[in-house]
């Protein structure tokens, strides 16, 4: 990630209200040339992944990058996302055939679609990955854009938490330090994903 843009972008759009309804349509085109076995050694070592794929590509190597040049849109200051409210939401992955390594791949990321909701806006991003002959996978994914947040009580969160009906949780436990690899392999140094404290005060509280 562009350090530079990205803080450039926050500070820019830090009290935009409504993003750029223009990026509906934005379509861009990467080419990616075949990865080298650092690449994705490097990348099974982040996601403690110790299959032998052999002359395949780990299934979500793709994805990763993908999401890099989803991340790339968001920090393009014309756009108006204010970038320090968006998160990432819901996501789907539909694979039409194993990656190989000595494959290049084109990656085609479209703005499908830009839609209001209570607290903000979602962003709809569609992604293609495919080489010359084929198409390899498919990925959508959403960006949330809390441009209205609503802040709820303590005395809110002890009752909502008392409700038996809400929804089981799972915890997830990774690695000491995983944070920090996965982050490198990303370029993704953002203090909240790896500061407690100041997580804590953009208000995520696990």
């Amino acid at each position: 990630m562009n350090f530079f843009k990205f803080f450039s972008t926050a500070i820019l759009n830090f009290r935009s209200k409504e993003v750029n309804t223009s990026l509906i349509g934005y379509t861009t085109e990467k080419k990616i040339p075949q990865v080298s076995n650092s690449e994705i050694e490097a990348f099974q070592h982040a996601t403690a992944d110790t299959t032998d794929y052999k002359s395949y590509l780990p299934p979500l190597f793709l994805a990763k990058l993908s999401i890099d040049i989803i991340i790339d849109i968001c920090i393009t200051p014309k756009f108006k996302i204010n970038i320090l409210n968006t998160v990432h939401g819901e996501q789907h992955i539909h694979w039409y055939a194993i990656p190989k390594r000595t494959e290049s791949f084109t990656i085609t990321t479209t703005v499908k679609d830009i839609r209001n909701v209570p607290t903000g806006e979602v962003i709809y991003f569609d992604v293609t990955v495919s080489t010359t002959e084929k198409r390899i996978m498919n990925l959508t994914l959403l960006a949330i854009v809390t441009n209205k947040i609503n802040k709820v009580s303590t005395k809110q969160k002890k009752e909502k938490s008392d409700n038996p009906s809400e929804p089981f949780t799972i915890d997830f436990f990774i690695n000491k330090n995983q944070n920090f690899i996965y982050g490198k392999l990303l370029n993704d140094h953002f203090s909240v994903h790896t500061n407690r404290l100041l997580a804590r005060f953009m208000g995520l509280t696990k």
